[in-house]
């Protein structure tokens, strides 16, 4: 039984290495180099507080690996945001959320939140609508999180950023059927 239960695991993890091969290769020259742009512009200081930023909290955890794995979760994904739009945006998505909760600074690699829901209203083919409404809600929670966490933010800023992500989403929607 344990044989088996290891064979299996070796076998998952081939079929994993095997995917990973064969699809990066398989990515676009500009969503790599937009990746890479935005990696090294997110550790700029010139350019670190460019990008949405909706909770003004005071810093309040200060893990450099942390902050670290954060910042690149909001811009690798970028390298598949042609290929799986929901996953980059669901992902840049999270990594955004849990920023703004703790509070950490500002860097260019928030602005990943933007380019991910614009690939994601001009590249999703499938389930638009599923994912908005799940960016939506996830969108509700965290405005309530920041709000209980002593956010000096109303209901007006979270209003206008969320119609200004919206926006972004549309224009990518509009680029997408004409």
């Amino acid at each position: 039984s344990s044989a088996g239960g290891e064979a299996w695991c070796h076998c998952a993890v081939a079929r994993l290495r095997g995917v990973l091969d064969t699809r990066w290769h398989e990515l676009p020259a500009k969503d790599i180099a937009l990746t890479l742009g935005v990696v090294v512009l997110a550790f700029v200081p010139t350019v670190s507080h460019i990008g949405p930023e909706i909770g003004d909290l005071p810093a309040r955890h200060q893990n450099a690996v942390v902050w670290l794995v954060l910042t690149l979760a909001l811009c690798l994904p970028l390298a598949v945001r042609t290929r799986w739009p929901a996953a980059c945006v669901a992902v840049i998505g999270v990594a955004f959320a849990v920023d703004q909760t703790l509070g950490y600074p500002d860097t260019f690699s928030k602005a990943g939140l933007l380019l991910a829901l614009y690939a994601a209203g001009a590249h999703m083919v499938r389930w638009r609508r599923g994912v908005a409404a799940a960016l939506t809600a996830g969108y509700a929670v965290l405005a309530l999180v920041l709000h209980n966490l002593g956010s000096p933010q109303g209901v007006l800023d979270y209003l206008a950023f969320y119609l200004i992500m919206a926006a972004v989403w549309l224009s990518g929607t509009g680029v997408r059927r004409w």
